[in-house]
This record gives C-alpha cells, structure tokens and sequence, in this order.
C-alpha cells in the first residue's frame, strides 16, 4: 500500500509539474541522472574523471568494507552501516571530483 502510494503521488507532482512548466518537462518514468546529462565534450571528460574516482574509491573501500564486516561480526548493524558509508561515501567522491574539476 506505502508502495502504490509513493508512486500515486510521484505521478501526481510530475503532472502538476508539466502543467506549471511546459517548456522544462519531466519524464514520469523517472530523471536522468546528471551523469547522463553530458553537455559538450568537456562536461564528457569531467564525467570521465568523476566516474574514474568513484571506481578508484570502491576498489580501495570495498575490501576495507569486507574486513570491517568480519572485525565486527558481532556487531548486527555492522554490514548496514558499512554499506552506508559507501553509498555515502561514492556521492561525495563523485561531488568532490566535479566541483575540483569545475573550479568551484
């Protein structure tokens, strides 16, 4: 039921959104991630780059992640938190990395 109300109300704002704004429409399948969105060939090698990092940062904190997992095997909420700090973890890389790149 939270489900199909989600996705009731996720139509509903897209709709009233392409009313308000129809030159600037929104897909109400979902948006296009930023990455996606690439400009001209600069905003491509910025992409680039920011992506490069993100791998980097996941080859060096995936085995951090997988020790950090058996060093507190005790600990229930270990494996929740390790996978948070990655997501969290890949998003300020790949900001950082963009605003670096930007001059910002």
């Amino acid at each position: 039921m939270l489900l199909a109300a989600i996705t009731f109300t996720w139509y509903a704002l897209v709709k009233k959104f392409n009313k308000k704004h129809p030159e600037n429409r929104l897909r109400s399948a979902g948006l296009v991630p930023s990455e996606f969105l690439d400009i001209d060939e600069g905003q491509q090698w910025i992409t680039f780059k920011a992506c490069r990092n993100v791998y980097i940062f996941f080859s060096v904190g995936l085995p951090i992640a997988a020790g950090a997992c058996f060093l507190f095997s005790g600990f229930v909420l270990a494996p929740f938190i390790v996978i948070g700090v990655l997501g969290v973890g890949q998003y300020l890389v790949y900001w950082l990395t963009i605003r670096k790149l930007n001059k910002y």
